[in-house]
């Protein structure tokens, strides 16, 4: 599961909500990230499962019914997430790591945030992608786990054209995103590009509307080309869209138990 975005689109909040949403079910997860500190990552989940943004965390400004609900997510993350840092892994110790973990304890899902710092020998940019691309199909062939990464798109030629919502040949490296993926989704924040004096505000996409763009779905292509809208809630992650709903009362799943064999 594929979500490619360029700067600002929101790909790693993407990432950390899916996150949050699948522990919250009680589903066990490895969580790669080769971008971000693992702390700064957990605080983001924490602070989606626990309605908290993110920033009050990062600042200490949390008030002491705060300080329970994040300590109390905290706790119970800490028992689903295992966090690897990997500045510049190769395909072959994503690989490794991935196993070891599996052979460690229960494994349910795995996140790399994001693909486009793994490294793997090849002779220019297109061709080291398309090992990277094949490497993670194959180890999630391998593993039969579900795989959400993130990468990106050409940005500086997105950004400079009138539709800057990606397409399917927007993936940064090539088109091989589009031949390994099992589902391939674009990300678009409009609010970003508004802000970056990049194009103007647009009514079917106001402040805090995100929009995910299904460019591929292997198994369900009436799905190909749906443009699903969410919100987002600015330090806390994105959620089912309700207009009728305040920000702050936009919550996460609380926790539960569910049959770990039914997750996609």
């Amino acid at each position: 599961n594929v979500f490619v975005g360029a700067t600002g689109m929101g790909k790693s909040w993407t990432a950390v909500s899916i996150a949050g949403h699948l522990a919250a079910q009680g589903h066990h997860g490895m969580i790669i990230t080769t971008e971000m500190n693992p702390k700064t990552w957990l605080n983001r989940v924490a602070a989606y499962t626990a309605q908290i943004d993110s920033g009050a965390i990062k600042r200490g400004l949390l008030t002491n019914a705060e300080e329970g609900r994040y300590s109390e997510a905290m706790n119970y993350l800490d028992q689903h997430l295992n966090f690897v840092k990997g500045v510049r892994p190769t395909a072959a110790s994503l690989r490794a790591t991935v196993l070891k973990a599996r052979m460690r304890g229960r494994l349910d899902f795995v996140v790399l945030d994001s693909a486009s710092r793994l490294i793997n020998p090849g002779d220019n940019l297109y061709g080291e992608t398309a090992l990277i691309q094949n490497a993670l199909q194959e180890l999630a062939l391998e593993t039969e786990l579900p795989m959400i990464v993130t990468g990106q798109v050409k940005g500086r030629e997105v950004a400079n054209r009138a539709m800057k919502m990606p397409t399917i040949n927007d993936s940064f490296g090539g088109s091989s995103w589009e031949h390994n993926a099992d589902v391939l989704i674009g990300l678009y924040y409009h609010t970003y590009y508004v802000k970056q004096l990049l194009a103007d505000p647009d009514p079917q996409f106001p402040e805090g509307v995100f929009a995910m763009r299904v460019l591929k779905d292997r198994e369900g292509e009436m799905a190909a080309d749906k443009i699903l809208k969410m919100k987002f809630v600015g330090g806390r992650g994105l959620y089912e869209l309700d207009e009728r709903k305040e920000p702050e009362r936009y919550s996460a799943p609380r926790y539960k138990e569910v049959d770990h064999d039914a997750i996609h």
